[in-house]
């Protein structure tokens, strides 16, 4: 893609150039003199700048040529001496003071001063005409979940497109691919060095690639849409339209593929032309230019076998819909066939917010994307909670319907359990399928893509102490749905609880809380976390062990203190080895770019250390270290949220 940059202002016209030379101390009499046969106009005696200096132009007047003679900016002739005494100014014939001949000797360098002065604010003015970089170009700003203007200060151009390259999947946080998805969106000055058009448009374009990688694809399209239309060249209307063609509905596409059709040789716009004429109904038009494809060389297999469906009127099954191409993506929706994929855990970020909208993907395929995005924060979980009340919940008397979900833990099991809590009017039987509810999304790992909508149903429900059983469950169901500050009424009727089995379940959840809330709104109880330590101790497997440690050192990073009675008994209790760490070259990397203050290059790179897998295959003291980092760059609510994933996905 080339020229790919916002219009600049047109180029200067002989004669505004020549007002700009003459404002910057060029003489162009000489140069007038050869241009012209006829006698230039009388412009009357010249104005010395000792006593009249030029005004600044301002960038209004800068853009559009004046028809008036600008003052010249270098020493004239000598004024006539005027017929009445100046003020200031010597009399002839009568001797001049020492102290105003000293005066009147330093007064031409003064006034060099001023010209010189004078003549650099100028050229500031001209500078400032100069449009900002496509680097600059941000879809957030600090005032509406963006960052800071400089927040890729201390960043080199060529570390920067090193690092956004490298975005090829999302991390196993939310939390972290929320905070990249902010900085690859955020409005700010681009990284130092190399500030080139070709340079500013890679930094762009990289960005673009790396939402779209992140499955954000309508920040991706709502990104390269800020551009000015007049700064879009082919290049970019191609990238504009592939994005969009993963959306549901490809009308964003079509709008400029008629116009590019007729004006780019490159065969993506025929078969771009084909998608919007299915969508028109043009099927006589999609004939036609198949065989010219074909006549052309360009086959796709996979694209011509749907446009084959598609005239034959057939509803084929596309296997591996993940891998398919953009035009060929939005087209099998067009065909309306089910658009499949092989594993649910393996589809890639960049199709799971694409095929989880896709009307042509089979419902239950939807809810486990869907339920996953949620996971990753790549959707939000209103989106799921609408397609789990597409779910119809038959009239099943509550225990038959907890038996059933019990015994056949299907896909649509958390589905059907959300929407029976909803539709009850009894609190009782509202926390006892919220509760089971929990329970299977625990066995399916999804608890905080399940949180999110059972986190609504708790908030309606009353606090009463016939709840006491359930308020541990639901302080556990707002802190995954990180929704902590709600839970302080649940929490007090948790920590009342008289039962042992109930006490434990609160003792079990406290520094949970705790990580949650903060020592704010939840102090510090030393004698609650020595309680939490000794808990099954005498049947602690190695790897709880590891996990209750792993917990207690978030704690401390987020600024609990823990005794060091507690950290003895941990030398002594069974731990398992960790062999897969963070490379030493990442964590330096990390740990200078938070003492430097490089707060995007930071981000990037946690993004970097965490991708590629689960919680469960990172070291823990890896992860306490990029808690600390994100920490230590000032984003502390996100460090506590980060803890908080990892606690919950090792089932604490």
């Amino acid at each position: 893609m080339r020229n790919l940059r916002i219009n600049r202002p047109g180029h200067f016209s002989g004669r505004w150039l020549a007002a700009v030379l003459l404002l910057i101390g060029v003489n162009i009499d000489a140069a007038d003199a050869v241009g012209q046969t006829n006698q230039p106009p009388e412009l009357g005696a010249p104005k010395s700048l000792l006593t009249s200096p030029p005004k600044a132009v301002s960038s209004e007047q800068s853009q559009t040529p004046s028809t008036e003679q600008p003052a010249l900016a270098q020493p004239v002739p000598a004024q006539p001496v005027p017929a009445q005494p100046v003020p200031g100014q010597p009399v002839p014939g009568q001797p001049v003071p020492a102290d105003d001949q000293k005066l009147a000797d330093e007064k031409p360098q003064q006034d060099a001063a001023k010209v010189q002065k004078t003549t650099a604010k100028n050229q500031l003015i001209f500078k400032n005409l100069e449009t900002p970089s496509v680097a600059t170009i941000g879809t957030l700003r600090a005032d509406n979940g963006g960052f800071d203007l400089d927040l890729w200060q201390g960043t080199s151009s060529d570390v920067a497109q090193s690092l956004l390259s490298r975005v090829q999947n999302s991390t196993p946080s939310a939390t972290v691919n929320r905070l990249l998805r902010r900085v690859l969106q955020a409005a700010g000055t681009p990284p130092d060095g190399d500030q080139t058009e070709d340079g500013a448009e890679k930094f762009f374009l990289l960005r673009v690639q790396a939402l779209v990688q992140l499955g954000a694809i309508d920040d991706a399209l709502n990104l390269m849409l800020a551009v000015p239309k007049g700064s879009r060249t082919a290049a970019f209307t191609k990238q504009v339209t592939e994005i969009a063609f993963l959306r549901p509905d490809p009308n964003q596409a079509c709008a400029e593929v008629r116009r590019m059709l007729t004006s780019s040789d490159d065969l993506f716009w025929l078969r771009a032309a084909i998608v919007c004429d299915t969508l028109d109904g043009r099927l006589e038009r999609v004939e036609l230019d198949s065989r010219l494809l074909n006549e052309l060389g360009a086959v796709d297999r996979r694209f011509n076998l749907l446009v084959t469906a598609l005239l034959s009127g057939e509803k084929p099954t596309i296997k591996d819909a993940d891998s398919l191409a953009p035009e060929s993506f939005a087209l099998a929706g067009l065909v309306a066939g089910e658009r499949l994929v092989t594993d649910v855990d393996q589809v890639a970020p960049k199709w799971l917010t694409a095929l989880a909208t896709a009307p042509s993907t089979p419902f239950n395929l939807r809810l486990q994307l869907a339920e996953r995005a949620v996971t990753l924060g790549l959707m939000k979980p209103a989106e799921l909670q609408a397609l789990y009340q597409e779910v119809k919940v038959n009239e099943t008397r509550l225990d038959q319907l907890l038996t059933l979900v019990e015994n056949d833990p299907d896909v649509q099991a958390s589905a059907l359990l959300f929407r029976a809590a909803e539709t009850q009017q009894s609190a009782l039987a509202r926390a006892q399928l919220i509760t089971q509810a929990l329970s299977l999304a625990e066995k399916r790992k999804n608890t905080r893509a399940l949180a999110a909508p059972l986190a609504e149903v708790v908030i309606e429900m009353p606090v009463i102490s016939q709840l006491e059983w359930f308020a541990a469950t639901a302080v556990r169901i707002l802190i995954a749905a990180n929704r902590g500050g709600e839970a302080a009424e649940w929490s007090r009727l948790a920590s009342r609880a008289k039962p042992p089995e109930q006490q434990l379940a609160w003792v079990r959840l406290w520094p949970l809380t705790h990580l949650a809330n903060g020592p704010d709104m939840t102090p510090w109880d030393a004698d609650l976390i020595d309680q939490w330590w000794q808990l099954d101790q005498d049947g602690q497997t190695a790897d709880m062990a590891k996990k209750k440690m792993t917990l207690l050192a978030f704690l401390q990073t987020t600024g609990a203190t823990i005794s060091d009675d507690v950290w003895r008994t941990m030398v002594t209790s069974p731990t398992r080895r960790q062999l897969v760490t963070m490379p030493l070259s990442l964590r330096r990397a990390i740990g200078a770019g938070v003492r430097e203050k490089r707060f995007a290059e930071t981000i990037l790179l946690t993004a970097i250390a965490l991708s590629g897998g689960s919680f469960e295959v990172f070291a823990r003291s890896d992860l306490v270290f990029l808690i600390t980092a994100l920490r230590d760059l000032g984003l502390a609510a996100e460090a506590r949220q980060l803890a908080m994933e990892v606690a919950l996905a090792d089932g604490l």
